[in-house]
C-alpha cells in the first residue's frame, strides 16, 4: 500500500488551450447539436452509487468498495470507500472548489491527506467535470461531437458519438488526464455508464469503477 501512496501526488488544475482536429466544424448554437451526459449530471434528487473500484499503480491492482452521494443541485459528491471486508477506509465530500475529509483510515498511513486530495480530485474530474450551465463550443467530427467547456479559466472537453449521443469522455485540453464512460445500461430507471476508467497521465495511475447498483437518497 505505502508503493502506491507515494504515487499519488495531488495536482490541480487543467492548463492549456484545446484546438479541435480539422475536420470538426463549429455547430452553430441553434442547433443544439450536444453530447447528453450521465443522469448524475443533471440536478434533481441525490443519487446514491455502488461501485467496485480497481486501483492500478506501480505494477500493483488494489479493490476498494465504494459508495457515492451525488448531489448536482449542491453540486456535492460525498465519496466512501470500504475494503473487501467491509472497513471503512475513507469518507470525503468533494465539490468543484474542494474538498473536506470526515474520515481517513490510519492505514492511510502518512500520506492520507495526500492521498484523500487525490481522491477528491479524480471524483471531481469523474463527476463534477460536466457543468450543465457552462460555455460550450461545440464541434461536429465526421462521427462523434465535442464539446469545449471553457469557464473559470481552464478547458475541459467531452465527447460523444453523433449516433448515440452519450457522453463517451471527457479530458483536459493539455491532456493531463481522461475519463472513458462505456457500457451505458438503464439501472433503477437512470441510463448510466457501468464502466468509467479514469487515467491520470501526470502520476500514472489508472482507476476502473464497474457500477453494480443506483439507489435513490
Amino acid at each position: 500500500m505505502r508503493s502506491l501512496l507515494l504515487l499519488l501526488v495531488l495536482l490541480t488544475g487543467c492548463a492549456g488551450t484545446y484546438t479541435p482536429p480539422p475536420e470538426y466544424s463549429l455547430i452553430p448554437t441553434e442547433k443544439n447539436l450536444t453530447c447528453e451526459p450521465p443522469a448524475w449530471s443533471v440536478a434533481g434528487e441525490p443519487m446514491g452509487l455502488h461501485q467496485t473500484v480497481f486501483l492500478e499503480a506501480g505494477g500493483q491492482t488494489r479493490m476498494v468498495q465504494g459508495l457515492m452521494l451525488i448531489d448536482q443541485i449542491r453540486q456535492k459528491v460525498q465519496v466512501m470507500g470500504m475494503s473487501e471486508m467491509g472497513m471503512k477506509i475513507f469518507d470525503v465530500s468533494v465539490t468543484r472548489q474542494g474538498h473536506e475529509n470526515h474520515f481517513l483510515s490510519p492505514v492511510m498511513n502518512s500520506r492520507k491527506e495526500d492521498l484523500a486530495g487525490q481522491i477528491a480530485l479524480s471524483a471531481r474530474r469523474i463527476f463534477l467535470s460536466f457543468e450543465a450551465t457552462g460555455d460550450f463550443n461545440s464541434y461536429a467530427g465526421p462521427e462523434s461531437i465535442l464539446m469545449v467547456n471553457s469557464q473559470d479559466n481552464k478547458q475541459i472537453v467531452h465527447g460523444c458519438l453523433r449516433d448515440g449521443r452519450v457522453l463517451t469522455e471527457s479530458f483536459c485540453a493539455d491532456g493531463r488526464w481522461n475519463v472513458k464512460y462505456a457500457d451505458y445500461q438503464l439501472i433503477n430507471g437512470f441510463y448510466l455508464p457501468v464502466r468509467i476508467t479514469y487515467h491520470d497521465r501526470r502520476t500514472g495511475y489508472n482507476l476502473i469503477l464497474v457500477l453494480h447498483e443506483v439507489f435513490k437518497k
